[in-house]
């Protein structure tokens, strides 16, 4: 099998026919498991190590409405005995790589809604295996031969010849599926083994048209080394052999061999080295199509096709090329000359410098190689001065119509102060390779300083100096001095060296103050009553009044007006009161009751008139109220009490008889002539 592999290259570019016998795919394959890939289309599925299990499978679905053969070649490895478990060709609904169970599972076990193709290396009873190497065909994953449902054919000897197929040597296999007849047949080393009458498409894969293949593997408690590798496969354009071109006189040596090969032969024999070769050398000339016809190990033939283009030799000829200037359009150079020889040009354009092109032809060069050299002139650019940047709205310069080296031309667009532009200076025709240039002048933007409004004040409230620093930064001073009486613009002046900065204004508004009026209070005497004052004032300004209102002393009040009314000044209101006068009499000195007692006099001592009350009255001690006669100013009313002594009473502490004179027996008038003082008490 490695021999084999050496020719296996020409399989690497296999397609997948898609029974239309005109559409080929990729066949691409897919390792899983111990399985590696050797190369030229050849896999170990397992190495000869224990309890190992691998697959290869293929992503190219097949459709079993189609005939399809594949041929393809096994290795079993070299030990027999003691060698385990063999390999097996599985179709199944999934494209997905799997494997099945090892060891005797020979890495099918388990695969559902599958058909396999088992070799089988080892006795497993348990299986019902036949003791000699057997080729048996088996559906959904079950490997017991004693299953009937899943044993469609089979087992038999793998090969009619030897019960040991664990030889080292390359078994060829052919899978044959006829699908008018519905035949499946199994040969193994050109002798079919199996036949299976059975409508595989319906019975095992529910009619689906997309079934996948792949070749899985298993070793278990003993191993063997496991291997496989394609040879052909009716529906994959298995060589694909690439048409070739070639000059007059030269030849092409081809490869056509495949591993089950075993005669070959070309046509037609023109040109061809040795017509019975895998690989001739093929020197037609003229072009030509060559059929090699392939004959197996079995005696299976099948074709391949090729074709030698065969170009005469001569000399590419092109016309010069007019030179240009720097960065000018370069068209494509011809791919074919002036006398009909097609080829390739190196290096790439380059319109920026003098090159030398050199043009390869085509076929293997049956032309010598030519060159052409394409003369670039460089280009003068016009050199100008910058312009310094301006502020918008600066005055700007016409720009010069001649450039520093001497180039004439115009500029585009027109000068422009107010934004930052880019002209372009378009040379004069006539002087050379001279390219367009421009010339940016910048015009920086005009910045105003920002500075935060300030909020209306009263007149007369304190004013903040304005700050000298912007929001954004620039320094500068204001005009005219802080006024805070009247609303007033001021100018920002920003100092010099800050660049493109405006002056900027900020008013500051000057609210006049309003006083609150109010009706003045007429002077009230000592302790009147006085009315509240009026919390709004006489134009419609509200606010509370202090200190409270005090009817004893003249008071001055302020009136607080309440926030939120503007500028509104504080005001006062004086309330004089009056200090009452007392009339002033003397006193008068006590009596006796019966006492005469003098009218009260209805002129005070301090000369204010007016009445008494109540009536005089010598019986009893009195308090007699004098209320001052109107229109006489904070008078008020005084009182005087007049004390009336009672007489004394005699108490007598025993009985008397009363006289006719009526002085009791014993006392005489005398006795009754007792001072007050002596006689007080009664007693």
């Amino acid at each position: 099998m490695q021999n084999s592999r050496l020719y296996t290259k020409l399989l690497i570019g296999f397609c997948v026919f898609l029974f239309t016998g005109k559409i080929y795919a990729q066949l691409n394959a897919t390792t899983i498991g111990d399985a590696s890939d050797l190369g030229g289309n050849c896999y170990q599925i397992t190495p000869d190590l224990l309890n190992q299990s691998g697959g290869v499978w293929y992503d190219n679905p097949i459709d079993f409405d189609e005939d399809f053969t594949i041929y393809y070649q096994n290795n079993f490895g070299t030990k027999d005995a003691n060698g385990a478990d063999g390999m097996a060709l599985v179709f199944k609904r999934t494209e997905t790589p799997v494997i099945g169970g090892l060891g005797g599972g020979l890495g099918f076990d388990g695969i559902a809604e599958s058909l396999i193709v088992e070799f089988d290396t080892y006795f497993n009873g348990e299986n019902n295996d036949l003791t000699s190497d057997h080729v048996a065909i088996l559906r959904d994953g079950v490997p017991n031969h004693g299953v009937a449902f899943n044993n469609l054919a089979g087992p038999v000897q793998a090969s009619p010849t030897n019960p040991n197929i664990e030889d080292g040597v390359d078994h060829d296999i052919k899978i044959q599926w006829n699908a008018t007849t519905q035949i499946f047949d199994v040969y193994f080393d050109c002798d079919l083994r199996l036949s299976l009458n059975l409508d595989i498409k319906a019975s095992v894969f529910s009619n689906d048209d997309t079934v996948y293949f792949g070749f899985v593997g298993s070793t278990g408690g003993l191993s063997n080394l496991h291997e496989v590798c394609f040879n052909s496969i009716s529906f994959i354009d298995n060589l694909l052999f690439e048409d070739q071109d070639i000059c007059f006189g030269d030849g092409y040596n081809v490869d056509a061999t495949v591993p089950s090969g075993s005669t070959y032969s070309w046509s037609p024999t023109a040109g061809v080295s040795n017509p019975n070769i895998p690989n001739p050398t093929l020197s037609p000339l003229v072009t030509t199509t060559y059929t090699v016809t392939i004959s197996d190990n079995c005696g299976e033939s099948t074709t391949e096709e090729i074709t030698i283009n065969v170009f005469p030799n001569e000399t590419p000829l092109f016309d010069p090329i007019a030179p240009i200037c720097e960065g000018d359009a370069l068209a494509p150079l011809p791919i074919t000359s002036n006398n009909g020889i097609t080829g390739s040009w190196s290096p790439a354009l380059d319109n920026t410098t003098t090159t030398t092109y050199t043009f390869t032809p085509d076929n293997n060069a049956c032309a010598p190689e030519v060159t052409l050299e394409i003369v670039v002139n460089p280009n003068i650019t016009p050199t100008f001065d910058a312009i310094a940047p301006i502020c918008e709205g600066d005055v700007l310069a016409p720009l010069p119509t001649t450039s520093n080296n001497g180039i004439t031309g115009t500029w585009s667009p027109a000068i422009d102060n107010t934004a930052t532009t880019t002209y372009t200076f378009t040379p004069d025709a006539g002087q050379g390779c001279t390219l367009e240039t421009t010339l940016e002048i910048i015009v920086n933007p005009n910045i105003t300083p920002t500075f935060d409004a300030v909020a209306p004040i009263c007149d007369g409230d304190a004013l903040a100096p304005l700050p000298t620093t912007s929001n954004n930064g620039f320094v500068g001073t204001w005009s005219p001095a802080l006024d805070n009486t009247t609303t007033t613009t001021y100018t920002f002046i920003p100092d010099a060296g800050q660049g493109c900065i405006l002056q900027t204004t900020l008013e500051i508004v000057v609210i006049p103050n309003i006083l609150p009026t109010f009706d003045a209070v007429a002077p009230i005497c000592e302790g009147d009553a006085l009315a509240p004052l009026p919390t709004t004032s006489n134009n419609g300004i509200t606010g509370t009044w202090s200190p409270a209102l005090d009817n004893t002393a003249t008071t001055i009040y302020t009136f607080i007006p309440d926030a939120g009314q503007g500028c509104i000044l504080e005001s006062t209101l004086e309330i004089i009161v009056i200090p009452n006068t007392i009339p002033s009499f003397d006193i008068v000195a006590p009596i006796c009751e019966g006492d005469m007692l003098a009218p009260l006099p209805t002129t005070s001592n301090n000369g204010i008139t007016g009445t008494w009350s109540p009536a005089l009255d010598n019986t009893t001690t009195t308090i007699y109220t004098f209320t001052p006669d109107a229109g006489q100013g904070c008078v008020i009313e005084t009182t005087l009490e007049i004390t009336v002594n009672p007489l004394p009473v005699v108490v007598v502490p025993f009985a008397l008889e009363v006289c006719d004179d009526g002085i009791p027996d014993g006392i005489t008038a005398i006795d009754l002539s007792l001072k007050n003082s002596e006689i007080s008490g009664g007693n």
